[in-house]
C-alpha cells in the first residue's frame, strides 16, 4: 500500500511531520490531531502497508522503518526538513527510521514520541486470558458492549514546556471507562480492506517489544501522558511498566531529551479537549 496523507497544510511545505501509525496501521488517530494543529507545518500519515491483509506478514521494526523511509524518500532527496514522529509504537518505528537517515549521513531528524515507551527486552503474550489483545478483539467482535465514554479531561499544563511529573498522576479509570477506551482504539484500527486490525496489531506489538533501540545523536521529545492509569487495575496491567520513568524509557538511549506532560491518557490524550492541548504542545515541540 501506499502512503496515506492524514492531513496537509499548504501553508508551509519547507517540513513535514509524518506519524507513523500505531500498532495497529491505521492513520485514523491523527485524525484529530491534524485537524486541531496550529503550526504550519504538513502532517503526513503513512499506514501500514499490511492493513488490508486478512493474515499480515510479520515484519520487524527495522523492516517497517525501511519501508515508510522509501515513502519519505521524495522529501528527503529534496532537501526538506522531517521531522519524525508517531504514537505508541508508532514513535518506535519513527526512531528507527531516524536512525537509518541518520546513517546514511543525513542530519539527525527531532524524533516526536507521542506517549511511545522505549522498548525494554519484556515480551507480553498476547494470547493470554485477559490480553489486551483479546479484550480488542472482544470488542471489535461485539462480543463485549464498550462502557460509557469518559467525558473528563485532565486539566492541562499551564506551561507546555513544564517538566514530567516526579510521580505519576493519579487516575483511576473504572472498567467503563477502560472498555470505552478499547473501543476508541477498535474504531481507530478498523479498516475496509478486509484485513484483521487484532492480528496486525497483535504482530506490530511483538515486533516493537522485539527491537532494541541504541543510541541515537539527535533530538528526541517525549509527549508523555498525564494520566497514568490506561489498564490500570485490569487484566492488563502496564500502567507503570513505562510510566515509571519521566522519559518512558528514552533516556537510556538520547542525551538530546525533551520531555512534555500532556493531558489525559494514552488514548484520551487523543481525543476531546487534550487532543487540542496536544496539538499546541506538539507544535511548539516541533517550532522550537
Amino acid at each position: 500500500m501506499g502512503p496515506r496523507t492524514a492531513a496537509s497544510r499548504p501553508q508551509d511545505r519547507r517540513r513535514h511531520r509524518p506519524p507513523r501509525p500505531p500498532p495497529g496501521g491505521q492513520v485514523a488517530c491523527y485524525a484529530q490531531l491534524a485537524a486541531g494543529y496550529p503550526g504550519p507545518e504538513a502532517l503526513v500519515g503513512i499506514r501500514d502497508p499490511r492493513v488490508d491483509d486478512p493474515e499480515p506478514e510479520y515484519l520487524s521494526t527495522e523492516q517497517l522503518a525501511e519501508h515508510y523511509l522509501q515513502a519519505l524518500a521524495p522529501a528527503l532527496e529534496s532537501g526538506e526538513r522531517i521531522v519524525l514522529g508517531g504514537f505508541s509504537g508508532g514513535g518506535v518505528i519513527a526512531y528507527e527510521i531516524a536512525q537509518r537517515i541518520t546513517a546514511q549521513g543525513g542530519t539527525p531528524p527531532l524524533v516526536v514520541m507521542v506517549d511511545a515507551g522505549a522498548p525494554d527486552g519484556e515480551l507480553t503474550d498476547a494470547e493470554a486470558d485477559g490480553s489486551f489483545a483479546n479484550q480488542l478483539r472482544a470488542v471489535a467482535e461485539g462480543r463485549t458492549a464498550p462502557g460509557p465514554a469518559s467525558t473528563a479531561d485532565t486539566p492541562t499544563p499551564a506551561d507546555p514546556d513544564a517538566p514530567a511529573p516526579d510521580g505519576a498522576t493519579a487516575e483511576p479509570d473504572g472498567s467503563a471507562a477502560y472498555l470505552a477506551e478499547i473501543s476508541q482504539i477498535a474504531e481507530w484500527m478498523r479498516g475496509d480492506g478486509g484485513g484483521d486490525p487484532v492480528a496486525l496489531m497483535r504482530d506490530s506489538v511483538e515486533a516493537i517489544q522485539r527491537y532494541r533501540p541504541h543510541a541515537y545523536p539527535g533530538p528526541v521529545v517525549v509527549l508523555r501522558a498525564g494520566d497514568t492509569g490506561f489498564g490500570k487495575g485490569t487484566d492488563y496491567d502496564e500502567s507503570d511498566r513505562f510510566h515509571g520513568r519521566p522519559g518512558l524509557g528514552w533516556e537510556d538511549h538520547v542525551e538530546d531529551l525533551a520531555i512534555r506532560v500532556v493531558p489525559g491518557n494514552h488514548v484520551t490524550m487523543l481525543t476531546g479537549d487534550n487532543v487540542r492541548s496536544l496539538a499546541r504542545i506538539l507544535a511548539s515541540a516541533v517550532k522550537n
